[in-house]
């Protein structure tokens, strides 16, 4: 585990070497992180300490997305059409968009129809598309934007905080549906 958390790091301090545009590019990869496992406890502090929390790819990490939504952060994600990367976390920002303000968002964008509040709708999902990929590279631009603007952090955590209970853990419909799954096993 350590000598992958140092092969990435090289990895990424060699290539902001070749690519990168100056010594802001040095600097922001200086600040990169690869932490060690921790217990699940200190996740939310680590979470909360973070400019930029990211969703990994090709594999999603669901769990991880929920404890940092959890902790109100957003983190980006790369959702693949096909694949299970990005895909929980988006669906974790559908059900925000919806609890915001908005019935029945549609689950491959973020357009949301019949909104209570259309200005508060628009509003949110501009906050949630600053951290929903198309690609590798807008997942990198995402990060470094998220990284860097801290008036745009400050605003989506503010969003998660109010919302998420709500949203992500205490959605009965989740429940019902878990339930009427399970009971059409047997």
């Amino acid at each position: 585990e350590r000598v992958g958390r140092e092969a990435l790091a090289e990895a990424l301090h060699v290539l902001v070497g070749q690519h990168g545009r100056g010594r802001e590019d040095r600097h922001l990869a200086a600040r990169v992180l690869f932490v060690p496992r921790v217990a699940s406890s200190e996740m939310p502090a680590l979470f909360r300490a973070a400019d930029a929390v990211l969703d990994t790819f090709p594999f999603g990490g669901g769990v991880t997305s929920l404890q940092a939504m959890a902790a109100g952060v957003a983190p980006v994600t790369l959702p693949e059409p096909g694949a299970w990367s990005g895909q929980l976390t988006l669906s974790m920002y559908h059900q925000l968009a919806v609890a915001v303000g908005g019935d029945g968002a549609k689950h491959s964008s973020f357009r949301v129809s019949g909104p209570r509040d259309s200005s508060v709708v628009e509003n949110t999902l501009g906050l949630f598309e600053a951290c929903v990929a198309r690609d590798a590279v807008d997942y990198a631009q995402k990060a470094v934007r998220l990284a860097k603007d801290a008036v745009l952090r400050q605003q989506l955590r503010a969003v998660i905080r109010e919302h998420a209970q709500g949203a992500l853990f205490n959605d009965k419909r989740a429940a019902r549906e878990w339930a009427r799954f399970l009971y059409g096993l047997i």
